[in-house]
This record gives structure tokens, sequence and C-alpha cells, in this order.
């Protein structure tokens, strides 16, 4: 299949949505559709209103709504609709398969407008261009995705420091409980945080309990003590990070980059063809008309070429510069969380889970360290068992 088919198969599938019910003859130029030629043949003033039905229905597209609301999208649609059949009328004019009415200047006219408007618009590919971005701007939601990534990077601009100090703090404090089991280990007081009275005073060692040592590493404003589990406040708050991140994985971002890419290349095109079809019909002596298209589809493909680049923007802001996104290690985390070939799975990093897992791993590193004093003592029935169980 030919290309030129592909794109026109693309847009008559989008167009089906917006279509309005087939136009009677004679056909004017507020008809949607512009099925049909009128019968008495075309007239300098209906091509004229055709070319300022061209620029009217820029507009939208001008503007630059249609590529940061979604909720617009149907004016893409349309555009691609309305454009296509009004295009289709004037090539048919410029092949001189349509009857013209008029003076003969007039008639002249009408030939010098549709011709110009072929070389500018058609001969230039530009019309093949621009109906194919903007129905891959269409069928792949790529102003939603744009959308969702500006939300995204909004969200983390946002809230990004208040989780990393949060980190910070657990990090340090964690670390301590960890200096503080090495310490218990070997049947020594730790630092700053008051022990368990000796039941006996044969009993040549500091006692502390799991809850006491988390207390007294202020560890308890994360970890609820008497469960030794994340407080649910801050559990709660962690999986809203979570969700942030499984947002934009790798997967998804993998997902994003293609299309802005082609977005952005194609914008690039369209500035560049623009550029050419001016040189090509400056001189035509239709080129008073379409030069107000030029206006237009200037400022409408470097909408496109910015709604590509804000999408690539977006990709590479959570690839290289988002901590909590690609793990920092200035986050002060470094042994809480390890960032390396996992992370490139569909969801990205699970700070619930790694917290979690932290935690459990402290219980456990707690419970081996003085499990040889339970084993030894425990057959007192006055002594204050160090094990923590769940």
């Amino acid at each position: 299949m030919k290309f030129r088919t592909l794109i026109a198969v693309c847009v008559l599938m989008l167009a089906a949505a917006v279509r309005p019910c087939a136009a009677q003859d004679p056909v004017s130029p507020d008809d949607a559709a512009f099925d049909a030629i009128p019968e008495g043949g075309v007239t300098q003033d209906y091509v004229a209103d055709l070319l300022l039905k061209l620029s009217d229905i820029r507009q939208p597209l001008v503007k630059g709504d249609v590529f940061t609301d979604p909720d617009k999208k149907s004016q893409i649609a349309e555009f691609l609709t309305i454009s296509h059949s009004i295009t289709n009328i004037l090539l048919d004019i410029a092949s001189g398969n349509v009857k013209i009415s008029g003076t003969p200047e007039e008639v002249q006219k009408v030939k010098d407008y549709s011709a110009t408007y072929k070389r500018y618009y058609y001969d230039s590919r530009m019309q093949e261009i621009l109906e194919y971005v903007l129905t891959v701007i269409n069928s792949n939601s790529a102003v939603k995705r744009r959308m969702a990534l500006t939300e995204s990077v909004d969200w983390f601009d946002k809230n990004e420091k208040i989780y990393i100090n949060d980190f910070v703090a657990f990090n340090k404090r964690a670390l301590r409980l960890k200096e503080g089991i090495n310490r218990v280990a070997s049947g020594l007081r730790i630092n700053g945080i008051t022990s368990l009275p000796r039941p006996r005073p044969s009993f040549q060692l500091w006692i502390y309990t799991l809850p006491v040592v988390i207390k007294g590493t202020e560890l308890d404003a994360y970890i609820d003590p008497a469960t030794v589990r994340l407080r649910p406040a801050f559990a709660g708050e962690v999986r809203i990070l979570d969700s942030h991140i499984a947002a934009v994985s790798d997967a998804k971002l993998k997902d994003h980059e293609p299309i802005f890419d082609s977005i952005k290349v194609r914008g690039r095109h369209l500035i560049n063809t623009l550029n050419d079809a001016i040189a090509m019909t400056k001189n035509d002596r239709g080129y008073d008309v379409t030069a107000l298209l030029c206006v237009s589809d200037a400022k409408i493909f470097q909408n496109i070429y910015d709604l590509g680049l804000a999408g690539l923007s977006g990709i590479e802001y959570f690839r290289n510069y988002s901590p909590l996104r690609v793990g920092d290690d200035s986050i002060g985390a470094e042994y809480l969380f390890t960032f390396g070939s996992s992370y490139s799975e569909q969801i990205g990093p699970w700070y619930y889970g790694k917290l979690k897992d932290y935690i459990d791993d402290l219980v456990s590193s707690w419970n081996k360290a003085v499990k040889k004093f339970d084993d030894e003592y425990g057959r007192y029935n006055d002594w204050i068992e160090m094990q923590f169980k769940r």
C-alpha cells in the first residue's frame, strides 16, 4: 500500500467520528465535509471562501491548546476532516477537472489561487507530513501523555525534597540502630539509650529490647515500636510515592519516547518544509492568498515541535535528574535502596517494599545478635527476653 493511501485511510478513520451528514448540492464553504462541487462550477468568491475556511480551521491549532488539553482532541480530527476535503476540491480545480465560472479575470484568479495552494500544500508534501503527524498525535493520545508527564514532573518537583528529607532522617537513625545492634551483640552499652534494669547483679551485660532501641534512636517517628512495622501514616505516604514512580517507570518512558521523538522530528521537518514551500511559491500570482496560511502554519508547526520536545524533556528529567527516580546517592539512602538491573522492570523501585524488607532485616539482625543471651539466661524466671517476636 502506498504511503499516501495509508495516510488517507488513517484520516478517514479519525474523520468518521466527526463527519456530519452528507451535504446536498449546491455545496457552500460552510458545509463541513465539502463532498461535492457545485453543478454550476466554482467561482472566485467560492474559492476565496474555501481558502478563508482553511485559515479559520487552523486557528485552534494556532492557539495551541489542542496540543496541551486532551479534551480538545476532536478539534484535531475536525481539522483533518475539513482540511482534507477542501484540499481535494482545490487539487481538482488546479488539475483542470472542475468548471470555473466568472469573467476571464476571475477564472484566472481561481486558477492562480488553486495552483499556488497545490504547490504550497500538496507538491511540497506538507499535507502528507502534517496529516501523518496529527494522526500520530491523536491515535497515540500524545497530548494526554504529555499532560501526564507534565503533572508527574510538577508532583516530583513539589514533593521530592519532602521524601528525601524523610529518607535521609530514616537512614541516619537506621544506621544508628545497626551500630546499636553490634554493641548489644558484644554485651556493651548503647550510648544515649537507657538499658533495662538487670534482674540479677550476676548478669554481666547491658540489657535492651528492640522497641526500646527503636525509641532511643528516634526511629519510632517512622516505625511503630510495638509492632516494628512502618507507621500507617508514613507507609501511606510511601505508597503514594510508589504510585507516582510507577507512572514514570522505565517501561512507560520507553513507550512514550518513540511517539514524542516522531512528533519532534516531523515538527522540525514541517518547519523546514514550510520554508521551502514559501521559497517555491513566493513569486506565484496566487501567493497573496496562501501567504495568510503561511503565518498560521508556522505557528502550528512550532506547536507540534514543542509538543514532541516537551514529552522528551519530561522523559529526560525522570531518566537523569529526579533523585528518587534514578536512585541518586545524594539522598543519603544508599544503604537502604539499591538500583540495579531490577530497576528496568516494568514498575520500577518500590520504596514501600524496600523499606519493609529493610525493617525485616533489622529484626532478623537484632534477634540473631541477642539469641545467645536468651539461650544463656533464659532459664531464669526473671530474665527479660531480648529477642523480638511479632
